[in-house]
């Protein structure tokens, strides 16, 4: 078994258990697994498999600074609730 298949069992490993997960998690580890078939593909000259999975990995990263966003705006609406609610209490 050469580097390079071992590094393709390894891609299509942490792609595999990365639907173990859902969520931001799930989106981490994909990315790593995709990360791991990027290389592999430029390694072996195959421009579909690491342009793919750049892209995947692109896709990946928009959603999980998405998700973030969006939680910590989410966060700020309750931290202005309980702060109003601490002034109404006064």
């Amino acid at each position: 078994m050469t580097p390079l298949d071992i590094l393709g069992y390894l891609a299509t490993g942490v792609v595999l258990l990365s639907f173990l997960w859902e969520g931001e998690k799930m989106r981490f580890i994909n990315a790593i697994g995709a990360m791991l078939w990027m290389v592999w593909g430029f390694l072996l000259s195959q421009p579909p498999v690491w342009i793919l999975n750049g892209l995947i990995i692109l896709i990946h990263m928009v959603q999980l600074i998405r998700a973030r966003r969006r939680m910590e705006g989410e966060l700020d609406e309750v931290e202005e609730e309980q702060l109003s609610e601490k002034g109404d209490e006064k």
